[in-house]
């Protein structure tokens, strides 16, 4: 039977910075572990923003990245994470939610399992 998709947890970022956070760090190590053990899945890397921040900067994409730099330091294959700028689309919330913003300033991981997505070309 098909491998459950694994949960990587998502990371936030201040308004309109793309540093990753002291407090994120240890969510990333913890994700790259699961990787580690999980050889065979994929990720996509998704930048997200909040509807108030400047998105000519390619701010979802740059978020993305500084992720996917930062799992490949710590020892994940660079083909295996791909990062995706969803910076166009509010993923959480439309409202003008403090809270809510904030949740939008993320990067979330979509996993799939390589064998998987074969099999799934295959059949298809």
């Amino acid at each position: 039977s098909p491998r459950e998709q694994i949960e990587l947890k998502d990371v936030f970022f201040d308004f309109n910075k793309t540093n990753i956070k002291e407090s994120a760090k240890a969510v990333l190590k913890e994700n790259a572990e699961i990787l580690r053990n999980n050889p065979d899945i994929i990720v996509f890397i998704q930048g997200y923003c909040e509807l108030r921040e400047n998105i000519d900067k390619n701010l979802g994409l740059k978020r993305a990245n500084a992720v996917n730099e930062y799992i490949v330091k710590q020892g994940i294959e660079p083909h295996r994470v791909k990062s995706v700028d969803k910076c166009n689309r509010s993923y959480v919330s439309l409202t003008g939610d403090e809270n809510a913003w904030r949740l939008d300033r993320m990067v979330h991981f979509t996993s799939f399992s390589i064998k998987q997505k074969a099999l799934d070309i295959a059949l298809y």
